[in-house]
């Protein structure tokens, strides 16, 4: 079996609304699929954050449903209390299920 396997650096996605970034969408969406990858690498990936501090990866999903890998398993840094960091997380996008990460 072969896996494909890239890396690609954002630059600071969600750091604005989901509205602004869908600005850049139209750009990403092409270099995403264009990799044709089982395994993307993300870095400088910022989370969004609610009223509670909830944290989460909603605008790099949306960008991943846009480039049809909504299905993708995602893992994550995190902080030493769990939480996804607000800025420059670094995000694994798999085809395959995610069993362990460390």
């Amino acid at each position: 079996m072969k896996v494909r396997v890239a890396t690609f650096n954002i630059e600071n996605l969600g750091a604005k609304s989901l509205a602004e970034e869908r600005g850049r969408f139209s750009v990403l969406v092409p270099q995403i699929k264009r990799l044709n990858a089982d395994i993307i690498c993300f870095q400088e990936i910022h989370a969004q954050a609610d009223a509670q501090d909830q944290r989460s990866l909603t605008i790099l999903k949306e960008l991943l449903l846009q480039s049809g890998l909504g299905d993708y398993h995602l893992s994550h840094t995190t902080l030493q209390n769990g939480n996804l960091a607000l800025e420059r997380n670094i995000v694994t996008a798999s085809a395959f299920q995610i069993i362990e990460t460390k």
